[in-house]
């Protein structure tokens, strides 16, 4: 399908409360990242260096689970009990995380870094459910790139003064208020997915709405990420990625780029620039590894590449859930995953590098061209064709089930009133819900678990208490006056 034509971002998109709450919480978001490689993996790497590459895959099986559960058991997602075990964590992580510093516990620190992991997957879901009500992926990509801006210009300052302590403890702050906000947010929406079919149903009737989780999207994600992940570990400074203080006002560049241009192709457009990026730092870190000396122009192009990358990854994320909300959720879960799952690998890699370039520099050059070679190489082989606009274009447009003229909280005091005067059981009135909403019977069986026969039985008695014949007669019951009970 042909790319539509892109309008410019707009100052005033970015002004409203929406987008600016959106802007602050990616900024949160990323200074915890960055945090976390400052202190915590630092910390823990004196200890047991694995537990780093532990928690990242942890974080990425957690938005595995998001997204199978979106898939195939919407209702699991509810946004008070995310809320709950979000809360749960934060207040377990920090006496865990403290502790273990103090105790030089490997497995105490090891078990906090597992619950910030759950956390911060739960946050990010809040966020992403509110980046997906700013009016267009443009915004997106303006209120994405703002929120790395913040996150650079203020990381230098959290890293020169902070503490182990004082990390952890702006961490669990400033977490637990975007959680809250995002909460709120989101609820609604996770409400609605909750309420409706799970994506595998939905996408065996609409699979044209849908991406297919074999789909090149995550394997190119996943490709992305374990070059990134490598290119982490390069220049270590306590084994800690190495602190920049550039890279914030290169990413102006890109805000500039946003701001002014109107692509057809702005999602392949990134790619290509993230791409170059990444090929020119890795050459330039093995040159650099020949130099003997630790210079830290690998590492800008580098971690800007993969800045530029994660605006893309959010492009693509939120535009296949403006064509289809329902796809939204298993797209977004399954690419942090991807890209969670892909850094773990690219950093053990790293680290093994690091270790041979203490024997053997000329070993570590050859593992970094390698490792250039295999993406370039991946990337011609497999992706000369793929097209990230054309992902979200391709997905036909799944709009959401209209409610009628009553409101759902409306609709359900109604249908508990006609319940109780026409002596509807408990399991009878929840059918009844969800019939007075416009719910098939297949659908009320996958919602409540019940076999087909009962779901039939259970609507034969509520049709003939309520004295109607058809699922229509029953909603024009529901939405005019009660009839007198006989």
């Amino acid at each position: 399908m042909e790319a539509q034509p892109r309008k410019a971002l707009g100052l005033s998109a970015l002004a409203t409360p929406l987008a600016l709450g959106c802007i602050l919480a990616l900024a949160v978001s990323e200074l915890s990242g960055t945090l976390t490689n400052a202190f915590l993996y630092a910390t823990v790497a004196t200890m047991w260096g694995y537990a780093r590459e532990l928690s990242t895959l942890i974080t990425g099986l957690a938005f595995l689970a998001i997204a199978l559960a979106a898939q195939f058991r919407p209702r699991l997602l509810d946004a008070r009990v995310l809320l709950a075990v979000a809360f749960v964590c934060l207040a377990g992580m920090v006496p865990l995380l403290l502790a273990g510093s103090f105790l030089a516990s490997p497995v105490l620190f090891t078990v906090g870094l597992v619950l910030r992991s759950v956390t911060r997957a739960v946050t990010i879901l809040f966020v992403a459910y509110c980046l997906l009500k700013l009016p267009d992926t443009v915004s997106v990509a303006g209120v994405v790139v703002f929120g790395m801006l913040i996150d650079n210009l203020l990381a230098p300052l959290m890293r020169s003064s902070l503490d182990l302590a004082g990390a952890v403890c702006v961490m669990a702050l400033t977490s637990a208020a975007v959680t809250a906000w995002g909460y709120f947010k989101a609820r609604g929406s996770l409400a609605e997915l909750g309420n409706a079919a799970p994506a595998s149903q939905l996408a065996a009737e609409n699979p044209r709405s849908f991406i297919r989780s074999s789909h090149a999207l995550f394997y190119c994600i996943l490709l992305f990420s374990v070059g990134n992940g490598y290119a982490l570990t390069f220049n270590e400074v306590n084994h800690a990625p190495a602190p920049l203080s550039i890279e914030g006002f290169l990413i102006v560049v890109l805000i500039f780029y946003l701001l002014l241009v109107r692509d057809r192709r702005q999602e392949d457009t990134l790619f290509s620039f993230s791409v170059l990026l990444f090929m020119a730092g890795l050459l330039m870190a093995s040159f650099v590894i020949s130099l003997g000396q630790a210079l830290l122009a690998p590492n800008v192009l580098i971690h800007l590449a993969s800045d530029c990358f994660n605006v893309l990854v959010w492009l693509v994320i939120v535009g296949v859930g403006k064509r289809n909300f329902f796809a939204f959720l298993p797209v977004f879960g399954l690419s942090f995953c991807m890209k969670s799952l892909g850094t773990t690998i690219g950093a053990i890699i790293g680290h093994g590098s690091n270790d041979l370039m203490l024997a053997d520099p000329s070993v570590a050059q050859a593992i970094t061209l390698a490792v250039a070679f295999f993406v370039f190489a991946f990337l011609w082989t497999n992706f000369r064709d793929f097209s990230f606009t054309d992902t979200i274009f391709g997905v036909e447009h799944l709009e959401l089930p209209q409610q009628g003229p009553l409101e759902t909280v409306g609709l359900e005091e109604r249908c508990a009133q006609l319940a109780r005067e026409w002596g509807l059981t408990k399991r009878e009135q929840e059918i009844f819900v969800m019939l007075a909403r416009g719910r098939n019977g297949a659908y009320i069986q996958e919602h409540f678990t019940l076999s087909r026969n009962t779901v039939k039985s259970h609507i034969k008695h509520i049709y003939s208490k309520l004295g109607v014949h058809s699922h229509q007669e029953l909603i024009d019951l529901v939405e005019g006056d009660p009839a007198p009970k006989e």
